[in-house]
């Protein structure tokens, strides 16, 4: 019964969200080239804005962005106070965490690589739209299938294309154009605030979550609701032309999903020092994140007894340092450090070495 009435709810759900979607679609064709919600609108004004044309600020769009990203986050973060306790109950052990641990990231950087290159190429709403519906079929999974089984096979649809704060990441740069120090600070504000959503959805889901709801699959009914709530914002994002527009095809080369990654594996930028000397520090990183992660979270229930509501006020905790990290913190340490280059290594460093010894 319980099964026969998440899939009605979940069906009229989606009709709800067809319509609307096509409501809001038909309502930005009538307003036309003057509109403030169509690409359209947002490009026309962008090349030639003029007395009586409504366009859109940057701070419009890192405001709606921010509130996107913070709904969809919370739909997601609601269960965290109840990840441990339900990989007990189903017997899930450590290395069964850190093996699904593993096959997200394997999926994530599969998706990152190949959506990034699809919201360039076809623009970041459609692949904003396609993120959220890919975490409304993984909650959808978890709510039906409760077993290992669904655990698994949950993991896929969310990891593979839930690529919404990347991508939302790459529509904020998209809104300060330019290479001087000044686009530089604004855009790292821009990122920082996203962060600063992030990190606010993270402390208010899972802090409420064991308060909210009484077990997963309820705290996963929420999350379903909170995260379709989200979507009706991606229309309300604008989009300035540069991320609107298709890239052009390389003489060449081919339409194929494997040409592009293989275009992504031998861009110019990869061989020079600097990149792959980030990239390098990412994947450090990265790696020691991932085998702390995995050791800490089933070692608090099993050394000092935690609760969900005591796992929910942990990541809380974590959820509020890191947004007020990236919201008040990362913009005036970048604008300090924007004098030379040696300013942005020592302050890459002394992240870095800050981090190894909290770890």
């Amino acid at each position: 019964g319980l099964t026969v009435f998440h899939i009605v709810f979940f069906s009229a759900q989606a009709f709800s969200l067809r319509r609307c979607a096509s409501a809001l679609m038909a309502w930005q064709a009538a307003e036309g080239p003057a509109g403030c919600g169509s690409e359209q609108a947002v490009a026309a004004t962008t090349k030639a804005p003029s007395a009586g044309t409504c366009s859109p600020s940057p701070g419009y769009g890192v405001a709606v962005g921010g509130t996107f990203m913070f709904l969809a986050c919370i739909g997601t973060t609601l269960t965290i106070p109840f990840l441990q306790s339900r990989r007990d109950e189903l017997g899930c052990d450590g290395l069964c965490y850190g093996s699904q641990v593993s096959l997200r990231n394997g999926l994530g950087l599969l998706g990152a690589v190949v959506l990034g290159r699809l919201s360039d190429r076809f623009g970041r709403r459609p692949l904003l739209c396609l993120g959220v519906l890919g975490n409304l079929l993984s909650i959808s999974i978890s709510i039906v299938e409760n077993s290992i089984w669904g655990m698994w096979l949950a993991l896929v649809p969310s990891a593979l294309l839930n690529q919404t704060f990347s991508i939302t990441k790459a529509l904020f740069t998209d809104y300060f154009p330019g290479t001087d120090r000044v686009a530089e600070a604004e855009r790292s504000g821009a990122i920082g605030r996203l962060g600063m959503a992030f990190g606010f959805a993270m402390m208010l889901g899972s802090g409420a979550g064991s308060r909210v709801a009484s077990d997963y699959q309820q705290a996963q009914s929420i999350g379903f609701v909170v995260t379709l709530a989200s979507a009706p914002l991606i229309w309300l994002m604008p989009v300035p032309e540069a991320s609107s527009a298709a890239l052009p095809v390389h003489v060449g080369a081919g339409k194929g999903m494997w040409n592009s990654l293989r275009r992504w594996a031998t861009l110019p930028v990869l061989r020079t020092p600097g990149a792959r000397l980030l990239m390098c520090l990412r994947f450090f990183m990265s790696l020691a994140f991932h085998l702390f992660q995995v050791i800490l979270m089933p070692s608090l229930h099993r050394r000092f007894a935690f609760t969900p509501a005591d796992h929910g006020l942990l990541m809380a905790f974590i959820g509020f340092v890191y947004a007020m990290s990236q919201g008040f913190v990362a913009k005036p340490l970048i604008r300090m450090c924007a004098g030379s280059d040696s300013d942005n290594t020592n302050l890459l460093c002394a992240c870095m070495v800050l981090l190894a010894f909290t770890r």
